[in-house]
């Protein structure tokens, strides 16, 4: 295994482990795996060879879908990075490729004939097995309990009626 920066592949300084014309030499005949990273160092693609998702893409990916990706879902818990290409069909591990996606939609998407497509501009959106787009509705997300909420301006309100009886 070589590790070698892009730009040192395009003869614009960076790092390699070996000269670079050995590397091209030695990648004549091998995989060449593109590994991208983020400034501190943190693997956030890694193209064909690897299906799971590293722990620094799954950060990656929380800090930028933060719930689940299907419309009007909020489920913050439970999430899997899903391929929108699947990586049988030649999706790669990274993040234009992947979105969190709770577990029901999940398993919608593999099994219940749901889909995620592409439109012109590169955002993603989903279709029901039957082949209808589903609307992209707002996020809406419930507000906490708040008790003060229940107390009535009229307390004769709240109280529970009485049952009266005619004496006789």
């Amino acid at each position: 295994m070589v590790h070698i920066d892009e730009a040192a592949l395009h003869g614009r300084g960076g790092k390699s482990d070996l000269p670079v014309e050995s590397v091209r030499r030695i990648t004549r005949d091998s995989d060449v795996v593109e590994v991208s990273k983020d400034a501190g160092g943190n693997v956030l693609n890694l193209g064909r060879k690897h299906r799971v998702v590293s722990p620094q893409l799954k950060r990656a990916l929380l800090a930028r879908d933060q719930h689940c990706r299907f419309p009007g879902c909020t489920h913050e818990h439970h999430l899997a990075a899903h391929h929108v290409m699947h990586w049988a069909d030649g999706g790669r591990t990274d993040l234009d490729n992947v979105m969190l996606i709770c577990d029901r939609h999940h398993r919608l998407l593999h099994e219940g004939g749901y889909t995620i497509h592409s439109n012109h501009v590169g955002e993603w959106y989903f279709r029901h097995g039957n082949g209808k787009v589903i609307s992209a509705s707002p996020v809406l997300k419930p507000l906490d309990y708040d008790a003060s909420r229940d107390a009535f301006a009229d307390d004769s309100l709240t109280n529970e009626p009485t049952a009266r009886y005619a004496s006789g």
